[in-house]
């Protein structure tokens, strides 16, 4: 064997690559981070969180429709039951008192949990989602301004859509194999 194919072969048996591609990685694999979000709200909180797209994220939301302090015991709750990389308790500041608001933020930071926590609602948030607001905006005008903006959201998609189908049909157009000539 001449030094040329000795170097070649002592190339390759050492796990080098080969025209530049990395040998292939055996019995790895990534692992998914896992959330535990638990919020005030039984329907509002969690429809928000659960439409998140999170590739490579399992995220278990549980709404429970309680006060701040019985949303971190819930939680605490819920993690002794199952293991998760991070915890959330999401809630409002609104009509709780000052004792429970601030105990349930001490009691979530003693046990390692994470605390988001609304001003006023919820639905704040979502309000924001589609447009900036610099002025206070009264609790009782939330759902108004919502359907409002989810209306012309929805709108803007369907023509988007519309848009969409009439440009594939205007470009195939005669493309079809069925028709005889």
């Amino acid at each position: 064997m001449n030094k040329r194919n000795l170097q070649h072969n002592n190339k390759h048996s050492r796990g080098a690559s080969y025209r530049g591609y990395s040998r292939r990685k055996v019995d790895v694999r990534e692992l998914r981070k896992r959330f535990l979000i638990v919020c005030e709200g039984e329907e509002t909180e969690p429809n928000y969180f659960r439409s998140f797209r999170t590739p490579g994220l399992v995220i278990a939301v549980h709404g429970i429709g309680a006060n701040p302090s019985r949303l971190v015991e819930k939680a605490k709750e819920l993690h002794s039951q199952d293991e998760y990389d991070q915890i959330w308790c999401v809630f409002d500041r609104d009509s709780w008192s000052k004792q429970d608001f601030n105990n349930a933020i001490q009691n979530a930071k003693v046990q390692g949990f994470d605390v988001a926590y609304s001003n006023e609602a919820f639905e704040l948030w979502y309000i924001l989602h589609f447009e900036y607001l610099n002025t206070g905006l009264p609790r009782e005008e939330y759902k108004k301004k919502l359907s409002k903006l989810t209306r012309r959201f929805l709108f803007s998609q369907c023509f988007i859509l519309g848009l969409a189908i009439n440009r594939y049909f205007f470009n195939h157009k005669g493309t079809d194999n069925t028709e005889k000539n």
